[in-house]
């Protein structure tokens, strides 16, 4: 059996190489930054005032349940998806659309005021919008896609006074989000020209 003597350098060696070893170890490294988006607004048109003011109201956006996510998600194949790991909207995709054609319609129609519905309040609107997209991200082919179906609606809400389906798409490069973001942003403004003009003509 070892004497005491022999054990004890032995076990402040043993001490000596833990430390050591433990000082050369690289230091923990924080994880990097989410990056958070919104869609954004078109630059404001010139229109003609209107002899009579609208109230329009502009019901939620409807998406399909898989871009129902705060990451952004793009398309790498016909049948699959990525979702970012990093970047993501800042609260979610049908706020941020929802509110962006908000604010589209109020700078492309002659309106006493554009709202999101439901609206609180003792004016009704004297026209209802209603949007559901069926695609609305970057494709494997490089391209952003919003394909979606529009309704113009009476004030109730129960009389289809125009509708349409259309396809809007704009280039952007793979993994840039900002770029793809912006993309989005311009066939979001692209739909809300085509909503805005049916308006007009009623």
């Amino acid at each position: 059996m070892p004497h005491r003597h022999v054990l004890r350098p032995l076990l402040l060696l043993a001490a000596v190489m833990m430390i050591l070893t433990g000082c050369t170890l690289p230091f923990a490294q924080e994880p990097p930054p989410i990056r958070f988006y919104v869609l954004s607004a078109a630059a404001a048109e010139p229109v003609a005032a209107s002899p009579r003011p609208v109230m329009v109201g502009v019901s939620r956006v409807v998406l399909p349940e898989y871009l129902d996510t705060p990451r952004i998600v793009t398309r790498t194949g016909a049948n699959e998806l990525r979702l970012a790991d990093l970047d993501q909207w800042r609260g979610t995709l049908r706020d941020t659309a929802t509110a962006t054609l908000v604010e589209n319609l109020t700078a492309q129609i002659p309106s006493d005021g554009v709202v999101a519905l439901p609206f609180r309040g003792p004016v009704r609107p004297d026209f209802q919008v209603a949007v559901e997209m069926s695609q609305f991200e970057r494709d494997a082919e490089g391209l952003v896609t919003l394909a979606a179906r529009w309704q113009l609606l009476s004030g109730d809400g129960r009389t289809a006074l125009a509708m349409e389906r259309a396809t809007y798409r704009r280039p952007a490069p793979a993994a840039d989000y900002a770029a793809i973001v912006a993309a989005m942003s311009d066939t979001l403004a692209e739909l809300s020209r085509d909503i805005a003009s049916a308006i007009r003509r009623q």
